[in-house]
């Protein structure tokens, strides 16, 4: 079985994403919502580059928006000031376990460790590089997973997930909820398309990947030991519902995180 349980769930530096990068400095109102919820400024212009898959973004008029509004967010990850106090506007916390730091915050192990951020995204993109010596083959089952994820409905028991999977799958879950908007067992809309070439690639160790999540496709594209593959999903199960992102290495696997970025469309709720 490859699917996911509850305690399980990144975006190397290369020039990122250039969805309409002016789109979001247009006016002085809008870039001040932007440095606001990166913390680190307007967006660098010349770290971008195109991803066809994702549309356009806009910039809502106000922060206090309608639910289905969001805010577009750029950030490159320092994984200390993410999750030690003081966090940042746009925060990050620690739902399981102890991340071990390392190399000035450029690192992070995470062993028995859930990391989730606090906000959820319409849409995003998660880019990362991940080392690790317990990657698993596709014929055996692991809750280690990167990406988006979430658990609503009135039983809090309602799952959705975009998922990067530790044993070389692409993980995409939606629950369909009854009247009383409860869920009860797996979702009923899964898909589990393998990455080609998984044991090639993880037995170099050290694996790269771009999470590419809309409303209409996910694409996962991984990198490693001199190849590169790619595998996408159009479906049922892909989420309709804002997402936290979820970085999660269960207690018997050890993950050690670097140079991740995140670009999402972060839902907004009237704050």
């Amino acid at each position: 079985m490859t699917g996911i349980n509850r305690h399980e769930s990144i975006i190397t530096r290369r020039d990122f994403l250039k969805i309409s990068a002016t789109a979001l400095l247009v006016t002085s109102g809008c870039k001040g919502i932007v440095e606001k919820i990166i913390g680190y400024g307007p967006i660098p212009t010349d770290q971008v580059a195109a991803y066809p898959i994702i549309v356009t973004p806009t910039i809502p008029p106000a922060i206090t928006a309608e639910p289905t509004a969001g805010v577009d967010i750029y950030q490159q990850l320092r994984f200390d000031e993410l999750l030690r106090p003081p966090l940042l506007l746009d925060g990050w916390y620690v739902a399981q376990g102890s991340p071990i730091f390392k190399a000035e915050g450029r690192l992070m192990t995470l062993s028995g460790t859930d990391v989730q951020s606090s906000h959820v995204y319409n849409y995003g993109v998660l880019e990362g590089v991940i080392h690790s010596s317990d990657w698993k083959p596709q014929t055996l089952f692991s809750d280690s997973s990167f990406g988006f994820e979430t658990w609503n409905g009135t039983n809090n028991d309602c799952h959705y997930g975009v998922l990067f999977k530790s044993n070389g799958h692409l993980a995409v879950l939606s629950s369909t909820p009854d009247m009383q908007k409860k869920c009860s067992g797996d979702p009923k809309n899964q898909a589990y398309p393998p990455v080609p070439n998984w044991d090639a690639i993880r037995a170099g160790k050290t694996v790269s990947f771009t999470l590419i999540w809309n409303t209409e496709s996910v694409t996962l594209r991984v990198k490693g030991n001199g190849l590169e593959e790619q595998v996408s999903y159009t479906g049922p199960a892909i989420p309709t519902v804002p997402l936290h992102v979820r970085l999660y290495s269960q207690t018997s696997e050890s993950h050690e995180l670097q140079d991740f970025s995140l670009y999402g469309k972060k839902a907004v709720y009237n704050e």
